[in-house]
């Protein structure tokens, strides 16, 4: 009885692992179809227990960043930049 049990839940484990790899899931992608809308976003680490939300607007060419405050439990905007003015080409290198 006991040997039965074991190769049954061997036999529904090997089909369960070849239904999990034979499986066409769809890949996760950050952005599915590009320039469909014109914002990007990104999260990322800034601080130790503190991520970011970073917001970039490419029609306007700026990005704003947002940091989680966590004594008022609302996000908190920074001073945006144009991103026009940091990657411009400078002269006279």
């Amino acid at each position: 009885m006991k040997k039965a049990i074991v190769t049954a839940l061997l036999c529904i484990n090997i089909a369960l692992g070849a239904a999990l790899v034979l499986s066409s899931t769809p890949r996760a992608t950050g952005q599915a179809v590009f320039r469909q809308t014109d914002y990007l976003a990104a999260t990322g680490v800034i601080e130790r227990d503190y991520d970011a939300l970073w917001v970039i607007d490419l029609a306007k060419q700026r990005m704003a960043a947002f940091k989680l405050d966590r004594a008022r439990r609302k996000m908190v905007g920074s001073k945006g930049r144009r991103l026009a003015n940091d990657f411009q080409e400078r002269s006279g290198k």
